[in-house]
């Protein structure tokens, strides 16, 4: 793993040494080969509160009894039917971190939410 810095976020992500990262609308995309519009996981920093980002999220996705917690970290995982999204807050509760990637890579998605350092 290798470390991912946002200036404009002001936080820290470590993510597979041989991946690629690039920002795009506000989100940073994730992939194992060169970013060509396509990625298999994105981070990206939305100004509200966790609950209300996991409220706009369909309720036809399932949620999932996992909850994954350092210190000033408790994140939600809600499962679609392409992936899992990790949602946590930051900043006191004022905003949010939405994490998503691809079932194929959920392990590697939980390991970089549990390294996000703001």
């Amino acid at each position: 793993y290798r470390l991912f810095e946002s200036g404009p976020f002001d936080f820290t992500v470590q993510y597979p040494s041989n991946w690629y990262v690039q920002g795009q609308g506000g989100k940073y995309l994730f992939n194992d080969a060169p970013l060509d519009g396509t990625y298999l996981m994105y981070i990206e920093v939305q100004k509200k509160k966790m609950s209300d980002v996991i409220a706009d999220i369909p309720f036809s996705f399932e949620s999932t009894d996992l909850v994954i917690a350092r210190e000033s970290f408790i994140a939600r995982p809600i499962k679609d039917k392409d992936g899992l999204y990790i949602v946590s807050s930051r900043n006191d509760g004022d905003e949010a971190y939405v994490l998503w990637a691809e079932k194929t890579h959920e392990s590697i998605l939980i390991k970089m939410a549990n390294r996000i350092v703001d």
